[in-house]
């Protein structure tokens, strides 16, 4: 009996001892997991000291109910020197985050002391976009600015019609992540429109401006604005999609839009069409929602993209406290910090996505709900008069997309 206890004793040890050097990657020590979460901008894990982890999740919210994780949120510490560019100046915070962003004032700066010691060497090749034309410093100065004289300009070259580029500036935007209601959506890079369509652009591409705020009696700009620069609107979402495919042919890009089914068969505004994206071309497209709250953040998470201040609203959008229930040329507030205007107020802006509930799981390049009636339509207007509501980063607006007001306008990305 004695020796079978002994046995038994034995093939126990053996047993224990087998499964602790079985149970481990490395077959070197037994996993000890630390009590604290590991995590990556998508899930969370607890992890042994040999890197394996086990309690593999995803995130639920953000910041992450069960281990906290917040996406870029901490609390900014901006450095006491001052940050500039050619025109601005900024303190920021090593997360990238700006506040006190105004522009240089003399040269040199008497805020900042920034100065454009340099000589100007002027191109020789006229520059130009719609309306005007001038010689470019590699600095980005410009001299000999004047309006173009004709069609074809007698002094430029540039010409309105045919087959032409036509100067829109684009912004690149750098590939991330946006935390979006429980889900991350992950984002390619892109290029977005400094500024909102404006008129002038919109009637050089399509021969229409069918814009409320177009000029005429009561309709004016505020003195020392420019009328075409004004931003386009009383557009539908078809107009915006075919404004899309026409800018794209007039550079040689392949259209991103199958438009048919147009009503009316010519002319504007089209109140009703099919349209079918081809996302692998690299023509001009309306922004998903996804791509315009990710631009406009600009790397932010508070509820505006300049910080949490409400009052600083003034300095960055044309809304019903300061726009003389109009709109105003773009380009005149301050930008975000990836040099975006007009991103609050102004016009709301048209994307493609229908509207529907926000994903509710991680997304790659996400492109909106599958089915609905209705697009979605960003930023706030001139007209707003909530900017704790209409103006934040996060707010989301819809209309159905044969409709038409003063308020809302567009801009565009391609890839």
């Amino acid at each position: 009996m004695k020796n079978m206890v002994r046995f038994f004793g034995i093939i126990t040890i053996v047993i224990i001892i087998g499964f602790i050097f079985t149970t481990c990657d490395n077959g070197t020590h037994t996993h000890s997991y630390s009590a604290t979460w590991s995590s990556n901008v998508t899930q969370h894990w607890h992890e042994c000291s040999c890197g394996d982890k086990k309690d593999i999740a995803n995130h639920t919210g953000n910041p992450c109910t069960v281990c906290g994780y917040n996406n870029i949120m901490h609390t900014h510490s901006y450095s006491a020197t001052w940050s500039s560019n050619a025109t601005q100046h900024w303190h920021e915070c090593s997360c990238g985050d700006k506040k006190d962003i105004a522009n240089h004032t003399g040269n040199p700066c008497t805020v900042c002391g920034y100065n454009i010691l340099h000589t100007h060497s002027y191109s020789a090749t006229w520059s130009s976009n719609v309306t005007q034309h001038w010689h470019e410093c590699s600095c980005g100065d410009k001299k000999d600015i004047a309006n173009h004289t004709d069609n074809p300009c007698a002094i430029c070259g540039f010409n309105s019609g045919g087959n032409y580029q036509i100067y829109y500036e684009m912004v690149s935007i750098p590939s991330g992540y946006l935390a979006w209601g429980n889900a991350v959506i992950t984002l390619s890079a892109f290029k977005m429109g400094k500024y909102e369509v404006t008129q002038e652009l919109y009637e050089a591409v399509t021969d229409y401006n069918t814009s409320s705020f177009n000029g005429a009696t009561g309709k004016e700009p505020i003195e020392g604005e420019v009328q075409g620069k004004r931003p386009v609107e009383r557009v539908t979402w078809f107009d915006a999609i075919e404004f899309c495919n026409k800018l794209s042919e007039r550079e040689g890009l392949t259209p991103v839009y199958t438009i048919t089914g147009r009503t009316p068969s010519t002319m504007y505004p089209i109140t009703s069409a099919a349209v079918s994206p081809n996302w692998t071309a690299n023509g001009y497209r309306l922004p998903t929602e996804a791509q315009w709250e990710y631009a406009c953040r600009a790397g932010t998470t508070t509820d505006w993209y300049f910080g949490s201040t409400e009052s600083q609203l003034v300095n960055y959008a044309w809304y019903r406290a300061n726009s003389s229930d109009r709109t105003h040329q773009v380009g005149l507030k301050l930008p975000n910090s990836w040099g975006l205007y007009d991103m609050n107020g102004n016009v709301d802006e048209w994307c493609w996505d229908l509207y529907g509930n926000l994903p509710a799981t991680n997304q790659n390049d996400y492109k909106g709900a599958g089915s609905g009636d209705r697009r979605v339509r960003r930023g706030g207007c001139f007209d707003d008069d909530s900017p704790s509501n209409y103006f934040r980063s996060a707010y989301r607006g819809y209309n159905t997309p044969g409709s038409r007001f003063n308020s809302i306008g567009f801009r565009v990305v391609r890839p």
